[in-house]
């Protein structure tokens, strides 16, 4: 049986990756693609459109934690993203986000879905 290999399409285009480790906070269900916005320490979903002022990540990973337990992963600190594959804060959308993203040299664009 032949092997399958699966595209992993947050990754997009040719600026380099820049990480970095990063805590998850309490009560979290994370998917790999999620903006996170640092509060307090730690990073969790944002409930609206991201400021300058906010220190953010993309999530490398998907994780849940409880109301007890935060958890390490690593973040992407800096990129160019596909915002198919992207959740941002509350309702906003990747449009909402981008220019104050470019800021933070997380680049975002829209691919083509397969």
């Amino acid at each position: 049986m032949a092997e399958v290999l699966k595209y992993d399409n947050l990754l997009a285009g040719d600026v380099d990756i820049v990480t970095q480790q990063i805590t998850i906070d309490v009560s979290q269900t994370i998917q790999r693609g999620d903006i996170l916005k640092k509060v307090s320490g730690k990073f969790q979903r944002p409930s609206a459109v991201i400021t300058s002022a906010d220190v953010v990540v993309v999530a490398s990973e998907d994780i849940t934690t409880d109301e007890n337990n935060t958890v390490s992963s690593i973040g992407y600190k800096t990129g160019q993203f596909d915002s198919n594959a992207m959740r941002f804060g509350g309702s906003s959308t990747s449009d909402d986000n981008l220019d104050v993203l470019a800021e933070k040299s997380i680049y975002l664009i829209k691919s083509q879905r397969n």
